[in-house]
């Protein structure tokens, strides 16, 4: 199945080997346009966390990551805890 936790552990071995796809970039780069820091992030179908791992790294406060598929909330809370920022994530499902 596409959004299974199969499919999300492969999309992350790809977002730590290259990053973040090119869309998500874009994303990314018009999020630094704005102040971060003491913000909260709403990520809506937030896949691996991309976006989120960017907007913490740029001093953003917490995020919260709403996704119907409980194998990318799985694998994106194991990186969270991973990277340190098991604090800083709430995930909710569908």
């Amino acid at each position: 199945m596409l959004f299974d936790q199969k499919g999300a552990e492969k999309e992350l071995k790809k977002y730590k080997k290259k990053g973040a796809g090119k869309a998500t970039r874009k994303l990314i780069k018009e999020m630094l346009n704005f102040e971060l820091e003491r913000k909260s992030l709403l990520d809506i179908g937030g896949g691996v966390g991309a976006i989120q791992w960017a907007f913490l790294k740029y001093k953003g406060n917490r995020t919260i990551d709403i996704d119907a598929s409980q194998g990318y909330l799985k694998v994106a809370t194991e990186y969270a805890t991973e990277q340190g920022y098991e604090n800083n994530k709430t995930k909710r499902s569908s």
